[in-house]
């Protein structure tokens, strides 16, 4: 059996835990991968049984806390794909709230950050599939602020720029769909198409860029057609 070194861990209690994070990680990793969501399932609320007693006892290490939430929102995900929307909805919530601990305390960890603007979007996202629109704007306006600060900080991450750019899409279609704002939608798709153009510019290849700013452009052309912009609407079209 292979044991920590002891410079990591100076006793048998931080040894334990230690096992115990390998052992919830193990199961998490099998609730991700797995097919079944039955299997996945019961794999993700083995590993919460071990992790939660775990980021509990100890709440200022970090790595339990992030563990926890990237579990709870794998939950969530599958809760989702079963159609479960309010068992989804509760776990989110509560990664939601250990991601703003995680971000708070670490502020220059730019990963946290990522984590917690993709999870207050899906939160926004499975409220505007509920109908609810002012609490989606609400979420995917603290998602869009933070998504903002990350590209300003590390404005070449591919991946923060298209996070970004959907998440202009996504503000877009509620503000039209939901809100009947078709000016300020008209702004959101715009900030969208600039920034997904820009990155398609250096990487003109890239699948995930290339159909958001589809999504954009087809966003802002049904804008444009229900303000009666026939011309505008078919360019974008």
């Amino acid at each position: 059996q292979q044991w920590a070194s002891a410079s990591e861990y100076d006793d048998k209690g931080h040894q334990l835990e230690f096992f115990c994070k390998r052992r919830a990680q193990a199961f998490a990793n099998v609730g991700y991968y797995s097919t079944y969501t039955g299997k996945a399932l019961a794999a993700y609320n083995m590993a919460l049984e071990i992790i939660e007693p775990l980021a509990d006892k100890n709440t200022v290490v970090a790595e339990f806390q992030d563990i926890l939430a990237d579990t709870l929102t794998n939950r969530a995900y599958l809760h989702y794909e079963s159609g479960q929307r309010d068992m989804a909805l509760v776990d989110f919530n509560v990664a939601l709230e250990i991601q703003e601990q995680l971000a708070n305390a670490h502020p220059n960890d730019v990963g946290y950050r990522n984590d917690l603007t993709t999870t207050l979007n899906n939160i926004g996202l499975l409220y505007y599939e509920l109908g609810e629109a002012e609490k989606a704007y609400s979420l995917y306006a603290r998602s869009l602020k933070v998504q903002e600060q990350l590209v300003r900080s590390n404005p070449n991450t591919t991946d923060f720029l298209v996070t970004l750019g959907a998440g202009y899409v996504n503000m877009g279609n509620l503000q039209h769909t939901s809100l009947n704002d078709l000016e300020a939608a008209l702004h959101s798709f715009g900030k969208g198409v600039e920034v997904l153009s820009n990155l398609l510019e250096s990487i003109p290849t890239h699948v995930d860029g290339r159909r958001f700013l589809r999504n954009a452009y087809w966003g802002r052309g049904e804008a444009f057609e229900a303000l009666g912009d026939w011309q505008a609407a078919a360019t974008d079209w």
